[in-house]
């Protein structure tokens, strides 16, 4: 299941797909704010997904980027490392498979870093070294590689990101140039708090500084969920009103 934004109707979408045993998936869709109910995608004769999609989807979230939904999926129900992106655009509500970057698919996890949808892939079977290729052309399927994080080299081999086998980039922050690094809870090996971090990392100087190494709530009540996402406080109009009038 995803969300995402209709830049058209200016309203999100739910959308999410699903398969009942031997039935073919289906995907259905909910317009958030709206009287309707959940349907079919828009212009489709039912909710099945259309011939030649995959049959079996990764059990992570799906990733909201470029005015598409994504997942990494299965090209069919039997166990293989075979694996594609397939997109679902929010406005046309079209499904599509986007072509891969240069890397073997499994296995790979994808996030989206400043809007972008990005692939995150261990580059080396035998080092904790991890690859990040960020989509920089949603229609034409064009892959840059944005950086290479080496968790066995210095200065990252020097903080507690040595207690995990790997890590997840959470975001982005400082325009871009900084990355937000926390260890990946399936693969921590200690349960002690030092394994429980986030960092903030700098892939052009190599700078990395640990965001909690003066206190913060990521305690041991909280360590459990192993939860923590990018926040932004800001203030937005509610487009209600005259706000000239109340100013």
């Amino acid at each position: 299941m995803g969300i995402g934004y209709d830049t058209r109707i200016h309203k999100h979408k739910v959308v999410r797909l699903y398969s009942s045993g031997d039935l073919p998936p289906a995907c259905e869709v909910y317009v958030l704010n709206s009287t309707g109910q959940w349907r079919p995608p828009a212009g489709a004769a039912d909710r099945t997904l259309p011939l030649g999609y995959a049959t079996n989807f990764c059990r992570h979230q799906s990733i909201f980027a470029q005015g598409h939904l994504h997942w990494v999926a299965q090209p069919d129900r039997k166990f293989n490392s075979e694996r594609i992106i397939m997109s679902f655009s929010i406005n046309d509500e079209e499904f599509g498979i986007l072509p891969l970057p240069p890397v073997k698919m499994y296995p790979c996890v994808i996030r989206e870093l400043d809007g972008r949808l990005c692939v995150f892939k261990n580059s080396d079977e035998f080092k904790r070294s991890y690859d990040i290729w960020v989509l920089r052309d949603h229609q034409a399927g064009a892959w840059d590689l944005h950086c290479r994080i080496d968790l066995d080299t210095p200065p990252l081999a020097d903080t507690q990101l040595m207690r995990s086998r790997s890590v997840i980039p959470l975001g982005t922050v400082h325009d871009g140039r900084c990355l937000l690094l926390r260890p990946d809870p399936d693969l921590i090996e200690s349960e002690s708090l030092e394994s429980h971090k986030l960092f903030m990392y700098r892939p052009v100087t190599g700078d990395v500084e640990d965001l909690l190494a003066g206190g913060g709530i990521l305690t041991h009540h909280t360590m459990a969920q192993r939860v923590v996402a990018p926040y932004e406080e800001s203030l937005e109009s509610t487009g209600y009103g005259d706000t000239k009038s109340q100013a």
